[in-house]
């Protein structure tokens, strides 16, 4: 138990390094795509070298049920979409004339799909997964959600503010509770690159109108205490549905 404990901290640190300013700016496919893809060929070789510790196969990760990336990707979209709706109907958005998508869109798209493949492999199917085995459920998701938040504070360059960091530790735990609900990360990769996709999508046709739920911040609609609302309701909601099945199966099972 130690000896995995140790080498996830391992695996944790080189990504934090990885996602460090001069690793960010090395230029491999476009600045847009360095990141993603250094992040997803990481996830790959840790995940690889993890398993074969733990004499695993990458089969262990269940890339037998691609139905649940469909499923993924609607709810994935349907999240940011109810945060806008909530905003509009509390008039703490509003509509932008004239809006358009931002420019090199179809790259950020490709972006996002190493993103979620990347980051789901990496924190969901490593170290979720392995500090479940060691801690149970509910203390490998807080672990795991808070440093997938802190790593993302990295990159950024300064704070991501209150609200971003926890909304990113409550998205940790929405594709905590997906996983282990799937046991397949087909679930939580589809969710999170539709959000990613969706929320760059509609943040250009929906501006703040200053109000604190969705206060402008240079992280976006990932930084409104409007996302932390939905998020929790979503995280509440998920709890019993993610935590039912997973109990009877391993009754079942004994």
């Amino acid at each position: 138990m130690r000896k995995m404990s140790l080498l996830l901290l391992v695996v944790v640190g080189l990504q934090v390094l990885l996602v460090s300013p001069p690793v960010q700016r090395v230029d491999i496919l476009g600045r847009v795509l360095t990141g993603p893809v250094l992040h997803f060929i990481y996830a790959v070789v840790a995940t690889a070298i993890l398993c074969k510790i733990r004499r695993e196969k990458l089969g262990v990760l269940r890339w037998s049920r691609p139905f649940h990336l469909a499923t993924g990707i609607v709810f994935g979209a349907a999240t940011p979409a109810a945060v806008f709706l909530i905003g509009l109907a509390c008039h703490s958005v509003a509509i932008t004339p004239q809006a358009a998508l931002p420019m090199g869109f179809s790259f950020l798209t490709i972006a996002f799909a190493f993103v979620a493949f990347g980051e789901e492999i990496l924190w969901r199917g490593s170290v979720f997964r392995l500090l479940e085995h060691q801690w149970g459920f509910a203390l490998a998701a807080v672990i795991s959600s808070a440093a997938f938040g802190g790593m993302h504070m990295i990159p950024a360059g300064r704070s991501l503010g209150l609200f971003g960091l926890l909304n990113l530790i409550l998205l940790g735990g929405v594709f905590c509770l997906l996983y282990r609900r799937a046991k397949t990360l087909w679930l939580p990769i589809g969710f999170h690159f539709s959000w990613n996709v969706t929320q760059v999508a509609l943040s250009p046709l929906l501006t703040s109108t200053g109000s604190f739920l969705t206060r402008n911040t240079y992280f976006g609609v990932e930084g409104w205490p409007l996302s932390s609302l939905v998020l929790a309701v979503l995280v509440i909601a998920l709890l019993p549905w993610g935590l039912t099945r997973y109990d009877k199966a391993r009754r079942l099972s004994n």
